[in-house]
């Protein structure tokens, strides 16, 4: 008998396919246990709801003003020029602040709302009485707005922290300021 044909007595062994070494199947096994978990973990917490409103929730849409009378009054702002008629009333919760801006005036105004970038969010600018001569702009840290006639505006922000912080309120006519005041939110 040929060393070769019985192998019954030598210490050769053949090599074991790829997948059947132990490590490589245990690691495999490892790897679909996580992942299934992840999985079940995303679809358990889709179901929750958050508490607080974020960004990407409110990105977008109007947020209903409804509840405007039931947030906490910041303050109001009267001023009763030649130049200027302006009612500006600011209102604040835990998520929103809302201001509503009743401006009346007989040549361009522009109106500069100033605001910390780290403490609120614009979610929405409605002009309620829309004319072809006036005209908004939103950046990440101000509001523009240049009227003229009798407009009335809804400004709302998402209220990013409950510290207290100013919104200024700045007129220009014709690169003069005319008026200026600001305004503190999260009072308490």
């Amino acid at each position: 008998m040929k060393q070769s044909d019985n192998q019954e007595g030598s210490f050769y062994k053949s090599p074991s396919p790829f997948f059947q070494r132990g490590w490589i199947r245990y690691s495999f096994f490892f790897l679909a246990g996580v992942v299934i978990g992840i999985l079940l973990i995303k679809l358990i917490d889709s179901g929750k709801t958050n508490l607080f409103v974020s960004d990407e929730i409110v990105r977008g849409t109007v947020y209903n003003s409804s509840s405007f009378e039931k947030m906490k009054p910041a303050d109001v702002i009267y001023v009763d020029n030649p130049a200027l008629k302006t009612a500006i009333e600011v209102r604040y919760s835990t998520q929103v602040v809302e201001a509503r801006l009743d401006i009346s005036t007989l040549y361009p105004v522009k109106l500069m709302v100033e605001y910390g970038y780290n403490n609120f969010r614009v979610l929405n600018i409605q002009n309620l009485t829309v004319n072809d001569q006036s005209t908004t702009l939103s950046s990440s840290n101000f509001i523009q707005i240049n009227n003229v006639g009798d407009n009335k505006y809804i400004i709302q922000w998402l209220n990013r922290n409950r510290l207290p912080h100013q919104i200024s309120f700045k007129f220009y006519q014709n690169d003069r300021m005319i008026y200026s005041n600001s305004v503190t939110v999260n009072k308490e």
